[in-house]
């Protein structure tokens, strides 16, 4: 989620910069308002953004300290001899007050759902059942 919002800020960011390019001014030429992080019409400026990025990145949980998604695949598919990285689908969730991934392998007629700890690689759920079922 924290990336997705950093995402967002960064594209709202360079929306912004190319904008005021766009209108021929640079973005220190901009209409704002001193301190306020916004410009006259209530826009959010780079700055601004820029500090929302660096507190995020800040923050006590950070994606550094997670394993990180490769590693999560890698734990999964070793669990399912002959499955490679075409048969599984995984995404990061917030889940019981953790991060972790949460995925499926789907592989020789059977389907697999897992979860993994984000931050320690422990599997804290793994169910397996045929396609058929």
């Amino acid at each position: 989620m924290r990336n997705r919002l950093l995402l967002i800020l960064l594209m709202v960011g360079t929306l912004v910069i190319f904008g005021l390019s766009a209108c021929g001014q640079s973005p220190a030429q901009g209409n704002q308002t001193a301190g306020s992080g916004q410009d006259t019409q209530g826009n959010q400026t780079a700055q601004s953004i820029q500090n929302t990025q660096q507190a995020g990145a800040n923050s006590s949980n950070t994606d550094a300290s997670y394993i990180g998604e490769e590693k999560a695949l890698s734990i999964a598919l070793e669990k399912v001899p002959g499955a490679t990285f075409e048969h599984i689908r995984i995404n990061q969730e917030w889940d019981d007050g953790r991060t972790v991934y949460e995925g499926k392998i789907s592989y020789n007629d059977m389907e697999y759902d897992f979860e993994i700890d984000a931050t320690t690689g422990n599997i804290i759920s793994w169910e397996a059942e045929s396609i058929y079922d």
